[in-house]
This record gives C-alpha cells, sequence and structure tokens, in this order.
C-alpha cells in the first residue's frame, strides 16, 4: 500500500505566516488574500495559521465547491451558518439576528414558530450576516475562512466584498483563498479589494531546492541525496503537492501529476475503490448518508473502507462528511474512470438524490440533482432541476446564479420530448424569467436579448400586460447600458389600460429627467426612470408557481 505522503514539518512559507498572524492582530486589517497554483500549499499554510491563533478564536471555515459557480449561491456562507448552529446552537444564534431573519430563507430553524423569514431580500442578507460576525466578535475573535474562492458563486463574492467593505470591528479578520485565474468578474473584485487599506495579500511562490530538499527529509524521515533533491526539484517546479507525489519514486515517475496521485491508490481494498470512485462522482465534500447510500455497501464495510481512505490521506473528514485530501486527486480520479462508469454513477446519484432530497443540504439539493441529471443524460430531469434551483436562487436574491439556471432550462429545452412534462408551461416563460432575473441584477445585455425574443414571440392583443412588463423591464436595462428606453417605456404605458396608464405614468413623472413627453412623442431618446411600477408586483401578470402563462384581463 502506498501512502499520500504528507510532511509532517512545515516547510518555509515564513513570511506568508507572518503576515496572516500580524493582519489577525492588527486593527486596520480587515481581509488577507492568499493566491497561489493548485497544490502550492494554500490549504496547508491556513492550517498551520489557524493552528497559531490565541486561545478562544473562533474559526470559521466555508469552501466554494467546485461547482459552485454554477449552483448554489452563498455556498461557503452557508456553511458557515450551519457550523455556528452545530456549535452555538440554534436558538443562541436566532437571538443575535432580528425576529424574521432573511437567514431563514436558508436555515428555517432560526426561525420560529410565531415568526417566518422575510421575503427575499439581498442587502438584508448581507447586513444579518455582518452584523452576526460583529456581535460574535465582542465575546471572542472571529477568523472566516474561504477556501477556493475561484469557485465561487457570484453572490459569495460580493458577499465577501460587502464584508471587507464594511466591517467595523478589529475582532473579525477574512481570509480568502484563491487560483490566480478565474472569470473577469473575479478578476475586477479583486482588483477592487487591493485597493482597500485594510486588505493584506500574499502570494506563496514554488518551494527552493533547499526548500524542496527539506520536504523530503520531513516526508522521508531522512536526509536525501542531492541527487535525488535535484531531481525532484527539477521534475516539480518547486510544487510542494508534486514534490510529495514524486518522493514515492523520484526516478521511474511519470510525468504527469495525476499519474502520480493516482499511484496513491496501489494496494487499496475493492470496497475503498469503490468509495472513492463514489467521492469523487458525488463531489467533495460529500456526507456520509450519500456516501452510505451511493457506495451500495453494507455499514461494516463502508465504515471500514472510510477509514482505510483516510489513513492513507485520501479522504479527510470535515463537519458530516468527508473530502479528498487534495481536488487535484479528486479530479485524477473522476478523470481515470471509464465515461459508462461516470454516467452511472451520475445516474445513480441523481435517483438518490430524486428520491431522498435530505441525502444534501436543501439549498444545494436542486443544483446538485441538475449537474448529476445532465451528465446522467437524462435531460427531462436535468430541466426540472434546473428549474427548481433557478426558485431557489430567486428567493435567494441570488439572480447570476439564477440566471445560470434559466440558462440550462433553455439549453435543455428541445432536448427533451415534446410529449415529456415541464416544470414551466413554454419557451416564453422562460425568457421572461432571464429578463427578470437580469432586471434584478444579474446582466443587462443579455436581458436585452432575452427580451428581444419574448417580445417577439408573445401576442400584444391577448396579453398586453405581459407585453407591457416585458417593456418597461427592457427599458430599464437599455437605459442600464446607455442605449436608450425611453421608446419601449412609452410603448408599455400605451398598453396598459387608460387609469392604469395615469397612476404608472404619473409614478415615473417625479424623477424623469426633464418635461414629460406625450405618448407619441418620438424624439431623442432619453434615459428611463428607475422603476416606479408597483402595479407589476401584486399583478395578476406575474408569474406563477409553474411559470404558466396568464390569462388576459
Amino acid at each position: 500500500m502506498v501512502n499520500l505522503p504528507v510532511s509532517s514539518t512545515f516547510v518555509g512559507r515564513g513570511g506568508e505566516l507572518t503576515t496572516l498572524l500580524d493582519g489577525q492582530r492588527d486593527p486596520l486589517v480587515h481581509a488577507v488574500l492568499v493566491a497561489g497554483e493548485a497544490g502550492i500549499g494554500k490549504s496547508r499554510l491556513i492550517g498551520e495559521f489557524t493552528d497559531r491563533l490565541p486561545a478562544g478564536t473562533l474559526v470559521l471555515i466555508g469552501r466554494c465547491p467546485e461547482f459552485g459557480n454554477e449552483g448554489v449561491p452563498f455556498a461557503p456562507f452557508i456553511a458557515i451558518m450551519r457550523t455556528l448552529i452545530r456549535r452555538l446552537g440554534a436558538t443562541r444564534l436566532a437571538a443575535l439576528l432580528p425576529a424574521r431573519p432573511a437567514l431563514g430563507r436558508w436555515l428555517p430553524e432560526l426561525t420560529t414558530e410565531s415568526s417566518s423569514a422575510v421575503e427575499s431580500d439581498r442587502i438584508r442578507l448581507f447586513g444579518e450576516i455582518l452584523t452576526l460576525f460583529e456581535q460574535l466578535a465582542a465575546a471572542e475573535p472571529v477568523v472566516v475562512v474561504i477556501e477556493d474562492l475561484h469557485w465561487a458563486d457570484d453572490s459569495s463574492r460580493e458577499l465577501l466584498a460587502f464584508l471587507v467593505a464594511n466591517l467595523a470591528v478589529t475582532q473579525v479578520l477574512l481570509v480568502a483563498t484563491y487560483r490566480p485565474v478565474g472569470a473577469p468578474e473575479m478578476r475586477q473584485m479583486l482588483a477592487e479589494l487591493a485597493r482597500n487599506p485594510g486588505v493584506r495579500s500574499i502570494a506563496p511562490t514554488p518551494f527552493t531546492k533547499h526548500e524542496v530538499g527539506r520536504q523530503l527529509a520531513a516526508i522521508l524521515g531522512t536526509e536525501p541525496e542531492s541527487d535525488m533533491v535535484a531531481r525532484v526539484f527539477d521534475r516539480s517546479a518547486g510544487n510542494p503537492l508534486f514534490v510529495a507525489a514524486l518522493s514515492l519514486s523520484p526516478e521511474d515517475a511519470p510525468v504527469e501529476l495525476s499519474e502520480l496521485l493516482l499511484a496513491c491508490r496501489s494496494g487499496l481494498s475493492d470496497d475503498a475503490l469503490v468509495v472513492l470512485q463514489v467521492s469523487a462522482v458525488a463531489g467533495s465534500p460529500v456526507g456520509h448518508e450519500l456516501l452510505e447510500a451511493a457506495a451500495e455497501l453494507p455499514e461494516r464495510a463502508l465504515n471500514a473502507a472510510v477509514r482505510e481512505l483516510i489513513d492513507h490521506r485520501l479522504l479527510v473528514t470535515v463537519d458530516t462528511g468527508y473530502e479528498f485530501h487534495h481536488v487535484l486527486l479528486k479530479r485524477a480520479v473522476y478523470t481515470d474512470l471509464l465515461p459508462i462508469e461516470r454516467n452511472r454513477l451520475h445516474a445513480r446519484l441523481a435517483r438518490l438524490l430524486q428520491k431522498y432530497p435530505s441525502l444534501v443540504p436543501v439549498e444545494s439539493h436542486s443544483a446538485e440533482l441538475a449537474e448529476h441529471a445532465l451528465v446522467a443524460g437524462e435531460p427531462a430531469l436535468a430541466l426540472e432541476a434546473s428549474w427548481a434551483a433557478s426558485g431557489i436562487a430567486e428567493v435567494a436574491g441570488a439572480h447570476p446564479e439564477r440566471l445560470r439556471h434559466l440558462e440550462r432550462v433553455l439549453e435543455l429545452w428541445d432536448k427533451v420530448p415534446e410529449n415529456a412534462e415541464r416544470p414551466v408551461a413554454d419557451r416564453l416563460a422562460v425568457l421572461e424569467q432571464i429578463v427578470d432575473a437580469c432586471y434584478r441584477g444579474a446582466t443587462g445585455e443579455r436581458g436585452i436579448d432575452a427580451a428581444d425574443e419574448a417580445i417577439e414571440a408573445v401576442d400584444a392583443q391577448l396579453y398586453p400586460h405581459r407585453v407591457a412588463l416585458l417593456r418597461h423591464r427592457r427599458a430599464v436595462l437599455r437605459n442600464k447600458a446607455g442605449k436608450g428606453g425611453r421608446d419601449d417605456l412609452l410603448r408599455a404605458l400605451e398598453l396598459l389600460p387608460p387609469k392604469r396608464r395615469r397612476r404608472c405614468s404619473g409614478r415615473s413623472r417625479r424623477t424623469w429627467p426633464g418635461p414629460w413627453p406625450s405618448v407619441a412623442d418620438r424624439r431623442t431618446p432619453r434615459a428611463v426612470p428607475q422603476p416606479h411600477w408597483r402595479w407589476v408586483s401584486s399583478s395578476p401578470y406575474r408569474r406563477s408557481s409553474r411559470g404558466r402563462m396568464p390569462t388576459s384581463a
């Protein structure tokens, strides 16, 4: 049996560790960003940092799942809130929140029988989490760690930026790790954070030749020969994870890191191999109950297999489940599966989640089900789950994630047989929801394109209110994009009954920049005022629970 080598000695990184510890003590520092490529040792650095914190420090860690930017809004922060509930209890945590917390939408245990969660309010949700951290810090220092920020959903990145900008106490430190590659939105956020004087940035570099020798000595338990140090240094380029893998067989080892990592599977029992493969497909971390159901092993055999994987440092325990020692190991195991093996495991997991939703947290159920169904080649189930996931994101006010789920629904629409039942009446209803998501904060250009297509598809004579709403939202989106939406707004007013038209125009006049035009006026476009069309929210022309087309009034 070959174990995945782990150095018992913390090699190098003295300067980076000092920056983190100084940041925790410095009242002017609110956040530390840790950048580095995969395998460079970010998580090890964070582990050493948290181990050296003063006694009594509350450490809260949230990890961004690999599919996070496609699925679950606020994933790392919801994980942190669940950790707080386990540590403090729901009653104590609820006492630090308003009577009807926005967090109750995600965590029903924080609401009482006599109260309920408020409607989705993004700013209120952000404010509650900020206030919660500050109140916790009144009793003890708090360190909040967000791992793998490069995989974070848009809403989590926005929340992190909000916290960094608004923390007003000295006893809270935010730490985020990420790879220096990512979407433009990620790079923009990092650039904005870097301009904040309360933010420190560190970037661990590859090991020097001397540090590679120190790591090898710690792993092997003896001083390595200089030739071995030179070979490993040349082949690893100083990446600590690669150094550890090469220490197994530095002379004849394959060049590819994935092959080196897969060598750690040699000698595993058949049951352990099954659990390892299921864990790779289920996602990291994976809950024990889901792993038990998907592995299809007796309880004693499952526990023995999990223990075997933990003893050989392939899996580690986290909360109520397990995750891979390193994401590159998970990726290597997943990629090594035959396509038919991957598809069957995804299909098995999809069936389990469909039948037993409680196997995963409620906020991630629909997104995970959609992901598994999609890979398993079950478009109807993937469409249904994606539609449900968009509704969950809408409740959380996470409109960028909502938009991604809706786009998937649109992509899958023609792949589902016409006679199959769909959770939404027609493609037009999906387009309307895309427009709504963009209107409420996702992306303007996509919303304009979707509104163009939707307006072309709906009959204004039969559904005037529906077209009026689309035109109004396209007007606002065009205005935000600097394209002018005045014509759309005027046409929307024309489509309304006279009484309602007067009410809406009266609300808009107060913010219209300049003289109020007549309906027939079609001169140079001007900026469209922000919406005052309160009738829309209470109108029967809002989406029904199943997104069906409303009848005309």
